[in-house]
């Protein structure tokens, strides 16, 4: 019987120790801090208006959001003023972090890095440019026409 409830105890004290020991390391590792972002943001060149909303991704995940709230303008640079919070964790550090505009991709990018704070102006273009204005099939036609008559013209003065 005293094997028995010295063997337990025994277990009890390992298992404690083991416990200990992991939240020990835990406890040793600091939180991870999420990166911030805030600056100026268009739409096909003029000021995104309030509603407007912002999205970071890392890889096709979404890491964090904000909405416009100020014509132009996301979060702000005050310690006090909203950002856009990208969260993330240690195997995130360094890598590109892509913004969507209203669902559509912004032109930069940025690096993600725990505990930074960057000012990031923002814009995306949702008109595509209209085509350069070429040559109609009509007028293709037409100067196959002239040439035509080009070549039988001077074919006639060579029969002369």
């Amino acid at each position: 019987m005293r094997v028995k409830s010295l063997a337990a105890f025994v277990i009890a004290v390992v298992l404690l120790g083991v416990v200990a020991a992991n939240a020990s390391a835990s406890a040793q590792q600091p939180p991870v801090l999420p990166c911030a972002f805030y600056g100026n943001v268009t739409i096909d060149g003029a000021p995104a208006p309030a509603g407007t909303e912002i999205v970071a991704k890392i890889g096709d995940e979404i890491r964090g959001s904000i909405t416009v709230t100020e014509p132009g303008r996301y979060g702000g640079a005050g310690a006090l003023d909203p950002k856009l919070i990208v969260i993330g964790n240690t195997s995130d550090e360094g890598k590109n972090i892509t913004f969507y505009v209203n669902g559509i991709k912004a032109e930069q990018t940025a690096v993600w890095q725990s505990g930074g704070v960057f000012k990031l102006d923002l814009s995306v273009k949702t008109q595509t440019p209209s085509p350069s204005p070429g040559i109609s099939g009509f007028e293709v036609l037409l100067s196959l026409v002239a040439l035509a008559i080009a070549l039988f013209a001077a074919r006639g003065r060579e029969s002369l």
